[in-house]
């Protein structure tokens, strides 16, 4: 350079250019070259940040193992019991022919060629009905366990059912969507007709087991579940095999005999598990009432759909009945007595 309007040197700098190729073969960004060592460390925080979450997490599910093997390990064991069926069931359904299976029920309870045709078409709908065993298994679990409480389970099911239902509208707002789950992923065999282009049974399935969560004991809307999973299926397949003397709208009698013998006998069982403090004539007496309004609502569920019927007026029934007797605390499970321990592990894994 020479000198400038003063008389003094000046010196001509050369721009400065960066090598991005060489910042490529560091494995770095340019920024992280032009900052110096601040994004490393922030990525540094963050890589332990999550490993610390990811442990909390660990330590929840270790406890929630500990917890159920620790208190009632039977429970635990039940519920596989009942989950390895469930799953067993839907298999066995969905790879069998239906000729064998129609011969099988034929030669297992006598029944003619065109009910043993009518039963299994109804059962291959049934078995994914029948895996809604889940929710009250887990329930019940959950609360002799000191896992569950109401308000967990209503999260956990208002959750579901959001999920499911959102799920619905993308099906029916989004043509190559709804073919891909009838055809591609067979969901029309076990979905009627009339749900191809509207809402399913499944999503109502799912709310009016939401909504027995949401109003009733968790004694009661185990029993409501029951008696909407349960009963519901022993309805359909009772009345296909046996159904002769027709009622309304085409239901049989021997179909809501069915019911009603499986929903007296849930509600025995759970009332006796969940409510020791109960005599036996007040768990007979709930189970019963509870068992005629499930059946009364599967047979005369005409214009509301019996998904949400059956639960909520089985446990209307049982809830008014303990009303009516003034005892409408003895519904309340010594289970319930606490928070369940969950949420201290959610809290813990959320880093509260």
């Amino acid at each position: 350079g020479g000198p400038d309007l003063f008389g003094n040197s000046t010196v001509r700098l050369r721009p400065m250019t960066m090598d991005h190729s060489a910042i490529a073969r560091t494995g770095l960004s340019s920024s992280e070259e032009s900052d110096g060592p601040g994004p490393l460390l922030g990525r540094a925080y963050l890589t332990l940040k999550t490993a610390r979450r990811a442990f909390r997490v660990a330590q929840t599910m270790s406890g929630v193992s500990a917890a159920l093997l620790g208190r009632e390990p039977w429970s635990l064991i039940a519920f596989v019991v009942i989950v390895a069926s469930i799953f067993a069931l839907i298999y066995k359904v969905s790879s069998s022919k239906r000729r064998d299976m129609a011969a099988t029920m034929r030669s297992a309870i006598g029944i003619g060629r065109e009910r043993a045709k009518r039963l299994i078409k109804e059962l291959a709908r049934k078995a994914f009905h029948f895996s809604g065993m889940v929710m009250p298994a887990v329930y019940f679990v959950g609360l002799r366990n000191g896992l569950m409480d109401k308000r967990l389970g209503c999260y956990v099911m208002v959750t579901v059912t959001s999920l499911y239902l959102l799920g619905d509208v993308l099906r029916l707002s989004i043509p190559a969507f709804n073919h891909y789950m009838l055809v591609t992923l067979g969901w029309n065999k076990i979905m009627r007709k009339e749900e191809y282009h509207s809402f399913t049974g499944i999503g109502y399935y799912f709310a009016g087991n939401t909504l027995a969560t949401l109003c009733f004991a968790p004694s009661v809307t185990i029993v409501a579940m029951l008696a909407l999973i349960l009963g519901d299926f022993a309805a359909a397949l009772v009345g296909k095999a046996f159904g002769r003397r027709r009622l309304v709208g085409g239901k049989s009698l021997e179909g809501s005999l069915g019911c009603l013998g499986v929903c007296f006998f849930n509600g025995v069982l759970v009332f006796a598990l969940m409510l020791p403090h109960l005599s036996a004539g007040r768990v007979f007496l709930y189970a019963l009432v509870g068992a005629v309004a499930a059946t009364a609502a599967e047979l005369f569920s005409i214009t509301v759909n019996d998904n949400i019927l059956i639960p909520l007026a089985c446990g209307v029934a049982i809830s008014c009945t303990a009303l009516a007797l003034g005892v409408s605390a003895e519904l309340t499970s010594g289970f319930e007595a606490t928070e369940a321990v969950t949420w201290q592990y959610i809290r813990s894994a959320l880093g509260q």
